[in-house]
């Protein structure tokens, strides 16, 4: 297997503004983080991390599902990273970023959310407008927003929700809207019940602090489903 590069080869500009080279980058970056060389500082790890992060949107989605994989489960990587990995992971890697994040110190000056506000939103909104409504009230990017909307499992919406501390209500009327299987639905509200509110906060946190969004958004996001319109 080839080598990976060397670290300073790796900080080259002009293999940044490559766009067909940025799937190679990825990998190297990942092996790099994997195999991190001893006598290198820490903070070079968290260097060559932020570079990842800020290439990982545009990537496509099984070479991003190929990544969460490989470094879902990796301790040390920053959660910030693992934040964005989190939406392309299997189950046990979810899991995995999840628990990771119960422990990460919460910033008390979140954001307080009206969820009476969202609900109306939620029934009143096209579904591309409930998105930025959303995404502005819970200080989340629109493209995070999108997917979490679009996870048709309802995991990322429990998350979210538990995270910011809205209630039941709030989360089933946002993700029973437009879901017309009865047992779906349910499954998505047993969902909410059982996920713990600690971690969900951390993450929510990694999710409005990542550099990620300031550099595109995913690549082959996933289509919302156009919410029902409230009658005249």
């Amino acid at each position: 297997m080839r080598a990976a590069r060397p670290l300073n080869q790796l900080f080259d500009p002009e293999l940044h503004d490559a766009p067909e080279g940025h799937r190679a980058l990825a990998f190297e970056l990942a092996h790099v983080l994997q195999n991190w060389p001893d006598g290198v500082p820490a903070a070079r790890r968290a260097q060559i991390a932020l570079l990842l992060e800020k290439i990982l949107l545009p990537l496509d989605r099984p070479t991003r599902q190929a990544l969460a994989g490989r470094l879902g489960h990796d301790a040390a990587i920053p959660l910030s990273l693992s934040g964005i990995l989190f939406f392309d992971a299997p189950r046990s890697v979810r899991d995995a970023i999840l628990a990771r994040h119960a422990g990460i110190e919460i910033d008390r000056k979140a954001l307080v959310v009206d969820g009476a506000a969202l609900i109306r939103a939620a029934r009143d909104y096209s579904t591309d407008r409930f998105a930025q409504e959303l995404a502005r009230s819970t200080g989340i990017p629109l493209c995070a927003i999108t997917r979490i909307l679009g996870d048709v499992s309802g995991e990322c919406l429990a998350i979210l929700c538990r995270g910011i501390r809205l209630p039941r209500l709030v989360f089933s009327t946002i993700a029973v809207l437009g879901d017309v299987s009865l047992r779906s639905a349910e499954k998505k509200l047993e969902l909410f019940d059982a996920v713990a509110i600690q971690p969900t906060k951390g993450l929510v946190q990694s999710w409005r602090a990542s550099c990620a969004w300031q550099h595109g958004t995913f690549a082959e996001g996933p289509r919302l489903a156009p919410a029902p319109q409230a009658s005249a």
